[in-house]
């Protein structure tokens, strides 16, 4: 027992239950409110009992057995329709996670529709019992709660439309389009957070590009001497606290170089950072190290940024697997991942090093290059296509749209590469000419956008190919 207790403890200590803070408690709000709402609507019903509040006559209703009649109905038909509909959609989601992979459940739970329509139907319920325990108490058994029971039912009128528009929204929410749509949307507000997070936190200096000196030295010492800090529990690193990391090596007088990046799974007992000088470590740094790492058991889009390419790749490599073998679900896919890429590439949000306020280096980490991303993005699709023309052809004409906004030498050679090994491999497993010939024409184009002459010559029908970008 103990030993759960103290698991619990760490998990709300390490900030884990933040994550997903709005999920439990905009239910756990609207439950609270609802009582205090019917408290406050009972003292109007009791004014006008006593004679001290008057109501107009389209507003008073029947009598105690009405009422009660009326509030059992909503408060039934809350729960029920609760019940029914939400365990339908769960149902619906767990039908559809096959061919979008398994994080489309927990998205939906994340959904703002499906918060505020639970916690709706939720707050009917509680504020429908409320209001009916009270209906005909007093000595003469007749309090009839008028106020109380017109709100109910504006409340349950309230609770169909929001169902009307949750019914729209799951009725959306499991069409591919919509999906990748929505994954490109949280990638967006994920780089638009982390460039915020990084303009407070000092940080500077993109992966992309050339080395500062300042970090040139700082690496230098802390490959001279250095002391490490272990990880204290295993999990997926969601999110790094750089301003506590910043403050614990001014503090300490030091340097410190982590050796995961978010997205990354963190092994117990592994080395989690690196402490420059050696000597300078101790219980409390260390302690400070560890909790500025938010480990879980679920990666998030809070500076794992790659997550939302995996998110669209998992996609796109169910679609071209034989169990579901959707081809335009990975055509969409291959859009949406050419528009991620476009944005990580306009707005880079991982950086190298991080200063304190005087400008001195307390924080390396391992940040994540685009060209690795542009790898990671294209090569499990090449993979999975199995030779499929329609799949290459489109992959081929994405990577020359995506070409205009890479623009430095190294990401215009990834995306080349990309494109020698598409063409390379399309044009070794198709049998047929008209097949070669489509694809062909698609990789030369793209090399014309990429600059890439030599990559020009056409290939004869019948011999092998020359696809070679460089």
């Amino acid at each position: 027992m103990s030993g759960r207790r103290h698991s619990w403890f760490l998990a709300v200590a390490g900030g884990d239950w933040k994550r997903d803070f709005w999920l439990w408690a905009t239910p756990l709000v609207f439950f609270v409110g609802a009582i205090l709402f019917a408290l406050v609507t009972l003292r109007l019903d009791q004014a006008v009992a006593s004679g001290k509040l008057p109501l107009p006559g389209w507003a008073i209703g029947g009598g105690a057995g009405e009422v009660q009649a009326i509030l059992s109905v909503v408060a039934g038909a809350s729960i029920s329709a609760l019940t029914l509909v939400f365990s339908s959609a769960l149902v619906v989601l767990t039908l559809a996670a096959p061919q979008f992979g398994s994080f489309l459940l927990h998205d939906f739970i994340r959904m703002r529709i499906s918060r505020l329509t639970l916690s709706m139907f939720v707050a009917t319920f509680v504020y429908s019992l409320m209001i009916l325990s009270r209906v005909g108490e007093g000595s003469s058994q007749q309090f009839v709660p008028q106020i109380s029971a017109k709100i109910a039912m504006v409340l349950a009128f309230l609770s169909v439309a929001l169902l009307i528009a949750f019914i729209y929204g799951i009725s959306i929410s499991v069409q591919a389009q919509q999906v990748a749509a929505l994954v490109a949307a949280g990638l967006r507000r994920a780089i638009d957070e982390r460039q915020r997070a990084n303009a407070a936190e000092g940080g500077a200096g993109a992966p992309d590009e050339p080395v500062p000196a300042d970090l040139v030295e700082a690496t230098r010492r802390l490959a001279e001497d250095a002391a490490p800090v272990m990880a204290a529990a295993s999990g997926y690193l969601q999110a790094l606290a750089f301003q506590k990391l910043v403050r614990a090596a001014k503090q300490a007088g030091g340097v410190v170089r982590l050796v995961y990046r978010p997205g990354q799974y963190v092994l117990a007992g592994s080395v989690l950072a690196e402490v420059w000088p050696s000597q300078i470590i101790g219980a409390q740094l260390a302690a400070e190290i560890q909790k500025a790492h938010v480990v879980g058991s679920q990666r998030t889009l809070q500076q794992d940024l790659e997550f939302a390419i995996d998110k669209l790749e998992q996609i796109a490599l169910l679609a071209l697997s034989s169990a579901v073998n959707n081809t335009f679900n990975a055509l969409i896919c291959i859009d949406w991942l050419a528009d991620g890429l476009r944005m990580l590439a306009e707005n880079p949000s991982d950086w190298l090093v991080y200063h304190d306020e005087r400008g001195a280096v307390r924080v390396i980490t391992q940040p994540l290059p685009l060209t690795s991303v542009i790898d990671a993005a294209f090569s499990k699709i090449r993979y999975a296509s199995g030779g499929n023309p329609t799949v290459v052809n489109h992959l081929l004409r994405t990577i020359g749209r995506l070409a205009p906004f890479l623009t430095t030498q190294e990401q215009r050679d990834a995306l080349a590469a990309q494109a020698n090994a598409a063409a390379e491999a399309a044009l070794k497993a198709l049998a047929l000419k008209v097949d070669r010939a489509a694809v062909l024409a698609s990789y030369t184009r793209t090399c014309q956008i990429l600059g890439r002459p030599a990559c020009q010559d056409r290939t004869p029908a019948g011999s092998e190919p020359a696809t070679s970008l460089r």
